[in-house]
């Protein structure tokens, strides 16, 4: 054995080395997150005072509506103004309480098959000015509501009108062209079976088991 072989470290000492390294790498992160960690929390704390303080002075200043004396400075209500104002807070929470019954109403004579409309009226009533809730007619006016959501929904399903006739009829997205023009929209193709019941041309060709487009396809070059 060599003079400089008892300086080589065995492998099992470098291994040994090496894990008490890592373990005071580990120590020393650990002390370090320890010791950054209140610095981050109140770094934090003071970023979100600093965007409160910075919303709170870029935001438009408030409309004062404070009563004025001859000179223009704002001044305390009178017993009188308070009363008035009470009582105008009073008289919109009872037209308030008033109209959420109207707008029950409306909303349970729904059809179960609109129940997920419900939602979109109720919010179209929420919508509604106090002083249109303080109308006679304002149960009409949910009514109408109701109604001009189902017809939004209706027209978007494929509800159509028919100019001359004025009847409404549904139509069918099973196939087929859905251009004004298509010959499937001729209400003289509409059956009418003396109850009530309608069928468009579209709905008895696929009760038929015939391929709408390729019908209408057909029928545009002479050949049905």
């Amino acid at each position: 054995m060599g003079m400089l072989d008892r300086f080589k470290k065995a492998p099992e000492s470098e291994d040994q080395s090496k894990a008490e390294m890592d373990a005071l790498v580990e120590r020393f992160t650990e002390k370090f997150k320890e010791q950054i960690e209140p610095l981050r929390t109140e770094f934090s704390a003071l970023k979100t005072d600093w965007e409160a303080i910075k919303a709170e002075a870029t935001k438009p200043a408030a409309v004062d509506t404070r009563p004025k004396d001859e000179n223009g400075n704002p001044r305390d209500l009178t017993d009188a103004e308070k009363q008035t104002r009470l009582n105008i807070a009073l008289a919109e929470q009872n037209v308030q309480n008033a109209a959420r019954f109207i707008e029950r109403d409306v909303l349970d004579t729904l059809p179960k098959d609109f129940a997920d409309l419900k939602p979109t009226i109720a919010q179209m009533f929420r919508d509604t000015p106090v002083a249109r809730k303080a109308q006679p007619d304002y149960a009409e006016y949910c009514q109408n509501c109701a109604d001009l959501a189902i017809a939004r929904e209706a027209r978007k399903g494929g509800l159509r009108r028919n100019a001359e006739t004025k009847e409404f009829f549904l139509e069918d997205k099973s196939g087929g062209s859905n251009e004004p023009d298509s010959i499937l929209n001729d209400q003289a193709l509409t059956w009418h079976d003396g109850t009530g019941r309608v069928m468009t041309a579209r709905e008895q060709l696929a009760k038929l088991g015939i391929d709408a487009k390729k019908f209408e396809e057909r029928a545009k070059g002479g050949v049905v």
